[in-house]
């Protein structure tokens, strides 16, 4: 089943979402999955470390090349004072 507040894969008859932490319960205390989405709904889930990772090297790629392109640029600013 899925959890209707985040949308992880769970288990059957699963009584709290693993990842998210919200309750699948309904009143008389059965696991339900017609739940509303909850504010939890675009919560970042923990399986998305490599979606994560590749982010982050693009992100330091990025910082890099504007690091380089100001290198460029204050060379010719040097040289067109000098």
């Amino acid at each position: 089943m899925l959890c209707p507040h985040c949308g992880a894969e769970l288990p059957d008859g699963a009584q709290y979402c693993g990842e998210c932490g919200g309750d699948l319960t309904i009143a008389d205390g059965s696991a339900t999955t017609e739940l509303a989405p909850s504010k939890h709904t675009n919560a970042l889930r923990t399986n998305d470390a490599g979606e994560l990772a590749r982010n982050t090297k693009i992100g330091v790629a990025v910082v890099v090349a504007l690091a380089a392109i100001s290198v460029v640029f204050a060379i010719i600013a040097v040289l067109l004072l000098a």
